[in-house]
């Protein structure tokens, strides 16, 4: 089957789902129908192409375009799993990537909010200026009164807007952590001993990461994160571009944000971080989120909670 025959809703179902690939013993025949495409030589790798020896592997096809048709696919990650891992795999994720959208959505319409008052002149008071709305900041926006029917009207519908987010952002986060605690609770309850991982962190680990136990080094678990420089080399030249382009942003973006509360709480962390900190802070909390990531991926194969290291 070539892909320019590939009939349109096929290729809309292609760009709109995740698209995982796993053992040929667990796939069903529909899903063997299903071949991934080659963006470069159009031609079609079925499941004897992605089966190969080891862990993980992991295909990055491109988005081209044909004449009318785009043909899209995710990043596919082929590992061992039964069909029960896989539905449960994907339908945490499914919650964990639904409340990461609701968080985008509730960021922009405060910021909607906050343009607003500031295009009419209007002042927050000090003890309400920070991320954290409370009811009282609510109900300070609910009382103002405006010069204008129109304004008044925007800001009731955003108003209510912030609050339907806010509720369904509560509830989903209750699902996530309830999910958690249901189909994952032993790696979910090893993932928060560690220092800086919550609820939704630890479930947003899982979601996205799946088992670290298919991890045999953490130079392969660092590099899916993407923890780890990006090297231009030709010929003897060698340069450092920083971090990889190629990452999990958002797990990446976790990682470094509950390496700053780490810091706080584990002293060995924190005296690694001062170590490596007095020049350049920014790239010190980067090595922190690498050994921290380090530490997560030993406490889930070991099956021992996190035990903060002690500064001799």
């Amino acid at each position: 089957m070539c892909p320019k025959k590939l009939a349109g809703n096929e290729c809309r179902l292609a760009a709109a789902a995740d698209v995982v690939i796993r053992q040929p013993k667990y796939i069903t025949k529909s899903s063997l129908e299903f071949l991934m495409f080659s963006t470069c030589s159009s031609s079609c790798y079925g499941s004897k192409h992605l089966c190969k020896s080891g862990n993980l592997r992991v295909l990055k096809i491109q988005v081209y375009e044909y004449s009318n048709y785009r043909f899209c696919t995710k990043v596919i990650h082929w590992y061992g799993c039964t069909q029960k891992e896989l539905d449960l795999s994907l339908q945490l994720r499914s919650l964990c990537r639904r409340r990461t959208h609701l968080v985008r959505q509730l960021r922009t319409i405060k910021n909607h909010i906050k343009s607003q008052l500031l295009y009419y002149g209007i002042k927050v008071p000090d003890e309400y200026d920070n991320p954290n709305w409370s009811h009282q900041m609510k109900t300070w926006l609910a009382a103002i009164e405006w010069k204008f029917t129109s304004a008044a009207s925007a800001m009731k519908s955003r108003l209510k807007h912030l609050e339907f987010l806010w509720y369904e952002q509560l509830h989903i986060s209750t699902e996530l952590r309830a999910y958690c605690r249901k189909h994952y609770k032993k790696d979910y309850y090893l993932l928060k001993s560690v220092p800086g991982i919550g609820g939704i962190t630890a479930a947003a680990i899982l979601a996205e990461l799946g088992d670290l136990r298919r991890f045999n080094r953490i130079d392969e678990l660092a590099a899916i994160v993407g923890l780890v420089p990006g090297i231009y080399q030709s010929s003897d030249n060698r340069i450092c571009l920083g971090l990889s382009k190629r990452s999990n942003y958002y797990i990446r973006s976790l990682l470094v944000e509950a390496s700053w509360v780490a810091v706080r709480a584990d002293m060995a962390l924190q005296a690694y971080y001062r170590k490596h900190a007095a020049k350049e802070p920014n790239k010190a909390i980067i090595k922190v989120a690498h050994k921290l990531l380090s530490r997560i991926r030993a406490v889930i194969r070991s099956g021992v909670p996190y035990q903060s290291g002690l500064v001799k």
